[in-house]
Parts: structure tokens; C-alpha cells; sequence
């Protein structure tokens, strides 16, 4: 049986709908209890989700901010003679 996941696009609205709310306001158990329902999953497992920090991922590259030209100390000089 595959695992249910929340998609992403909801966490986030659900995450900034959250912010919006004080911390001990029922109406975030609401939020909650509304998501597991659509989504047919349990309670805690949208707060697990919410938890874990890594929802959004970033597209940068691993090498991000690593110059991708060769460094001159890699280059060798060459001169061109015409013997023309």
C-alpha cells in the first residue's frame, strides 16, 4: 500500500495559514483536523509534516556558487607562430 502524502503546494498553505493564527488557538486544530480529512490521513501525520523542515527543496545545483571555469593555474600557455 503506497504511502499518503500531503502535496506540497497544500503544506505551504497550510503552514502560512497557521502563521496567521496564535499559537493556542483552536482554530489551527481546526486547520489540521480539516487536511487530515481531505487528505485521509491522521492528524499527526500533518503535524509530522509540518515538523519536518524540509518540505520545499531548493532547484540550486550541489556545485552552486562553485566558479565553473577552469582556474588558470590549470591553463597552459600556447603561442601561435605564422611562418607566413
Amino acid at each position: 500500500m503506497p504511502k499518503k502524502q500531503i502535496p506540497i503546494d497544500a503544506i505551504v498553505d497550510l503552514r502560512r495559514r497557521l502563521e496567521q493564527l496564535p499559537p493556542r488557538s483552536p482554530s489551527r486544530r481546526v486547520l489540521v483536523q480539516e487536511i487530515a480529512q481531505i487528505y485521509g490521513i491522521s492528524e499527526d501525520t500533518v503535524y509530522r509534516t509540518l515538523r519536518e523542515g524540509n518540505v520545499v527543496r531548493s532547484v540550486r545545483r550541489v556545485d552552486c556558487d562553485i566558479p565553473r571555469v577552469i582556474p588558470k593555474a590549470g591553463l597552459v600557455v600556447c603561442q601561435i607562430q605564422d611562418d607566413g
